[in-house]
């Protein structure tokens, strides 16, 4: 492919923008390729929601991009499925688009990254129907600037988690059935720049590596807050490590505690040795380091 013009599946603009459309391509060789757009469309009636995100996919790394070109919108783009065979390689979701998996089970699977940049919106499930399960597995899971929701219960497993000023918001609602996450890396999880993970149910963060909450605002919070396996910790001045969390309803995840009990729980006097979430022992914070953990002027709730 040669040429310095452009490929446009861009959606309308008028009063309400359309959204945007959907690109393959399927190239090995190119020089001086031509600029490729699938944003959405403006939109005259209301200026801050322009139409959806359109995608590209590049078949030849097998990666595909979801790009809004810097137009904030209130509407997803919609991925259904997955590949199974071969699988994607990459997956992008930036520039202020949005992108759902709205079903009831859904597995997202990548060989490489997948990357969340410059505002982008991950969402899994359905906001008011928050009894999913979802599936995340990828070599490494990026974000900047962006968010992930979750309306159900995720398990993820990768080897790098790096968030700089992002969000990872999980709505376990009050469906017992999912309410336990798991965050599996096993290599690194580095939070920056204010970056959260927040559950109102119960979460396991396991990893065989190092954790770093690196500064002010960085937080990881849940009803039940297990971080266990790591070979390292590090909470550095003005991060939090909350459970639970400090908006508690009385739904059915929140923790029974027994704060006006006169009996002591037996598990307190007798740690159990098993590393997983546990709904129903008395701890609401449990933290199991294989070497060190190490705090400075942290928040440890």
């Amino acid at each position: 492919m040669t040429g310095i013009g452009n490929i446009s599946a861009c959606g309308g603009n008028g009063f309400a923008g359309g959204g945007g459309g959907r690109v393959s391509v399927d190239i090995f060789s190119r020089h001086t390729e031509p600029a490729i757009f699938v944003h959405g469309g403006s939109s005259r009636g209301c200026p801050e929601n322009a139409g959806a995100a359109g995608t590209l996919y590049d078949a030849v790394p097998r990666s595909l991009t979801v790009d809004n070109h810097n137009m904030s919108t209130n509407t997803d783009t919609l991925l259904l499925e997955f590949p199974n065979q071969p699988l994607w390689t990459n997956v992008y979701i930036q520039n202020d688009a949005r992108a759902t998996v709205p079903l009831l089970w859904s597995r997202v699977q990548v060989q490489g990254q997948i990357s969340l940049l410059c505002r982008g919106v991950l969402s899994f499930g359905l906001a008011h129907y928050a009894s999913s399960e979802f599936e995340l597995l990828a070599e490494e899971l990026l974000m900047s600037d962006s968010v992930i929701k979750v309306y159900g219960a995720l398990r993820m497993t990768v080897k790098i988690f790096l968030m700089w000023n992002s969000k990872m918001i999980i709505d376990g609602g009050e469906d017992a059935t999912v309410a336990t996450s798991l965050l599996d890396s096993s290599n690194l999880i580095v939070l920056k720049e204010s970056s959260v993970i927040r559950s109102n149910a119960n979460l396991g963060v396991h990893g065989q590596g190092y954790l770093n909450l690196s500064g002010p605002g960085d937080s990881i919070e849940a009803q039940r807050l297990v971080l266990s396996l790591f070979y390292s910790i590090h909470v550095g001045p003005g991060s939090v490590l909350h459970g639970p969390s400090e908006n508690a309803s009385s739904d059915a995840v929140t923790p029974k505690l027994h704060c006006e009990s006169h009996v002591c729980p037996d598990e307190l006097l007798n740690p159990p040795e098993d590393c997983n979430v546990n709904s129903s022992l008395s701890f609401t914070l449990q933290v199991i380091v294989k070497q060190c953990c190490i705090m400075h002027e942290c928040l440890f709730i």
